[in-house]
């Protein structure tokens, strides 16, 4: 996003230039960031006049697919509703960016249609809410050894 100036006839003082860069799954934050700031530096604007900023950032991850908690899903799936997990890479974000780095397997799973997420007409039949609410529940007992 670019912020400079205050009028379409005005020469600003000063151009802020803010930028999302989302990472790939085995991709890290600091290495992301070094890549950007040497794209920006190789411009060859003069010392002094730019500065290159780290405001945030977490780690791309991803589930590994013989993971417990992925296997616990392909079996609750499978004998739940009769198919297979589709695995999808995504490059939104979640809550699980915050633990993934612990070593904590990380899935993000739910009903819907990811093509309606944050839509105006966002919307998600109760039916697909209570499957997926019951499919969580079989894989957390499954995880704990009661399912």
């Amino acid at each position: 996003m670019f912020h400079g100036g205050h009028n379409t006839n005005v020469v600003p003082s000063a151009c802020t230039v803010e930028i999302d860069r989302r990472l790939l799954p085995n991709e890290k934050v600091k290495d992301a960031f070094k890549e950007l700031k040497q794209v920006i530096d190789g411009v060859r604007e003069p010392k002094g006049t730019y500065a290159v900023e780290f405001l945030t950032g977490t780690n791309g991850f991803f589930a590994p697919e013989n993971g417990a908690a992925v296997g616990a899903f392909e079996a609750v799936v499978k004998a739940r509703a009769g198919r297979k997990v589709k695995f999808l890479n995504a490059t939104g974000v979640s809550d699980g960016r915050y633990y993934a780095d612990d070593g904590i397997e990380i899935i993000n799973f739910g009903p819907g249609s990811g093509a309606q997420g944050h839509a105006a007409n966002e919307s998600v039949p109760i039916a697909s809410m209570v499957e997926a609410a019951e499919i969580q529940m079989d894989v957390v007992k499954r995880l704990l050894g009661s399912g």
